[in-house]
């Protein structure tokens, strides 16, 4: 009985398209692994540079530390903690005398008018009384010696009474010498109330020959009791 030969089987180059589809199946997903794998490292080298970044030390600043007007200041302005503030400028423009301390200035007294953003200096604060602190109604009154010795026998601090020369009226009695004149003067400064200041004023006058002299008061200790 004859035989049939065997049918040849036909091959498609490459192979059949369910091997072909399969290849480039596998060929996706390893482009998606790698898509994965190269988005996780990358996510991975922003993660390290936002911890490097934040853990690195901020530069130094530069320049040197000042204070500068906040805003316009009158002349005469108490000075408080809002019209002032630190800034930082190159030392080779800082002034002689520039101030750098908030505390150095709040309750202090404008000298003059100050610009915003000017550099505060100590030439920009009144000076300060020979009042201040004494209390109210306490001003300072100059009293004119016309003894040197008795002027200089004297300084802050010692209590003394102030009588009038022409009659011996009492026009102050145990009051504070706050200061003393500078120089070849001869007077010194009493802490007095107005009233007192009042009565020195007249006995100083030009009308009044007899002028002023001064009683010294021992030195007060503690009670040691």
């Amino acid at each position: 009985m004859p035989t049939t030969p065997p049918r040849a089987q036909h091959r498609w180059p490459g192979g059949s398209a369910l091997s072909r589809r399969s290849r480039g199946s596998r060929r996706a997903v390893w482009r998606r692994g790698q898509a994965r794998r190269v988005l996780a490292a990358l996510s991975a080298a922003v993660a390290v540079w936002l911890v490097v970044t934040a853990l690195r030390p901020a530069p130094p600043e530069t320049g040197v530390p000042v204070l500068v007007a906040a805003a316009d200041v009158p002349v005469g302005t108490v000075l408080e903690a809002a019209d002032v503030q630190v800034v930082r400028v190159p030392e080779r423009v800082v002034p002689g005398g520039a101030l750098e301390d908030p505390a150095a200035v709040i309750g202090r007294v404008s000298g003059g008018p100050l610009r915003s953003r000017a550099v505060l200096t100590d030439q920009d604060l009144a000076a300060g009384s020979l009042a201040d602190g004494l209390g109210p109604d306490v001003v300072v009154a100059h009293v004119s010696l016309v003894d040197a010795a008795l002027a200089a026998a004297v300084g802050p601090g010692t209590r003394v009474d102030v009588l009038a020369l022409l009659d011996g009226t009492t026009l102050a009695a145990d009051v504070p010498v706050v200061a003393t004149d500078a120089g070849d003067t001869s007077g010194v400064f009493v802490a007095v109330s107005s009233v007192q200041a009042a009565a020195l004023a007249r006995s100083s006058g030009a009308e009044m020959t007899g002028g002023v002299t001064l009683v010294l008061h021992p030195t007060r200790t503690a009670d040691p009791g």
